[in-house]
């Protein structure tokens, strides 16, 4: 399940209080929520969104917002973010300052992946695998390394 961060109208709902009722209304229902993913494609929001003032640190701390009022209608829940527009570069400086803000409140790291822009041959497309499989092989040593992730690197980090 995903909450919303960015939003263009005030009535949007995105603040903690709305991430923790979407926990609250998916409890009542009965409805098994896996991982809350926070946001969607954070790093964009300066620029396609123009809105410069959200860095991974602000992310990070509407992130932390979000997962304390989640956690407090469901303390049992994960969190999943920050779902970066794609695995390489500006996308991936800013989910590597994101874990560096706040590795240690994340249950499991997302990121997207376009291998084409949809008008590739299929073979194309399944060709650039061993780059993703990289990919998340750069990130769990960025999720292990202290340097780069001072706070998390104890954290149980899951890996879908």
């Amino acid at each position: 399940m995903q909450t919303r961060v960015f939003a263009t109208r005030a009535e949007a709902r995105n603040r903690p209080e709305d991430a923790g009722q979407a926990a609250r209304t998916a409890r009542d229902i009965g409805l098994n929520v896996a991982y809350w993913e926070i946001g969607n494609e954070p790093d964009l929001y300066a620029t396609n969104r123009g809105d410069p003032s959200w860095t991974p640190e602000k992310y990070c701390q509407v992130f932390r917002a979000q997962r304390e009022a989640i956690l407090k209608a469901d303390p049992g829940a994960k969190i999943a973010g920050p779902a970066t527009s794609k695995g390489t570069g500006s996308a991936m400086n800013y989910l590597e300052r994101f874990i560096r803000a706040c590795g240690d409140v994340v249950d499991l790291v997302t990121w997207h992946e376009y291998p084409t822009d949809g008008s590739a041959a299929d073979e194309v497309a399944l060709a650039t695998a061993p780059d993703v499989s990289a990919r998340v092989d750069q990130v769990r040593e960025l999720l292990r390394d202290p340097q780069r992730n001072p706070s998390g690197t104890s954290a149980t980090i899951s890996w879908a």
